[in-house]
């Protein structure tokens, strides 16, 4: 073998390596990409769920929410669709966190968090009755997911 051969082995030998090297870099750079866009989720997640909050600073909305979940048939007028508007702003939080999940981009820990608070909320009657007015107003992926969690099948 030539002092050329070899000279050429050791440089596909060298380039071999550096190839492997980036590669190993690319994946880092990926997981901590994902990882960045999991944490900007999570956040985004949190900022909706605390401007639904201002609802529970009004303490009149905060009696017609009670009294909602206590019998919803007696809401009416005003008191009504704050309840509502409510409810399903939590929804669009809910299926936002779904959708984020299902893309990879939340990650599995905080989503279990979400889903375990809105399957609480889920489980009372007025809920479910505003789920069934509004749910048409949702992907058809998270009308599943929610219309199983109403059925029990969830």
């Amino acid at each position: 073998m030539s002092r050329f051969d070899r000279a050429v082995q050791l440089a596909e030998i060298v380039g071999a390596v550096a190839v492997v090297v980036s590669l190993l870099y690319v994946g880092l750079q990926i997981r901590q990409n994902t990882r960045a866009i999991q944490d900007t989720s999570d956040q985004n997640s949190l900022t909706l769920a605390h401007s639904i909050d201002a609802y529970l600073f009004d303490d009149e909305f905060v009696t017609d929410y009670e009294s909602g979940l206590k019998d919803y048939s007696t809401l009416a007028g005003s008191g009504k669709r704050r309840f509502d508007t409510f409810v399903s702003q939590n929804f669009n939080v809910w299926e936002y966190a779904f959708n984020a999940r299902n893309r990879g981009t939340m990650q599995e820990e905080s989503w279990s968090g979400w889903d375990r608070w809105f399957r609480s909320q889920m489980a009372q009657d007025a809920w479910q009755e505003v789920w069934r007015q509004r749910r048409s107003g949702y992907s058809d992926g998270f009308q599943r997911y929610a219309d199983s969690i109403v059925a029990g099948e969830g």
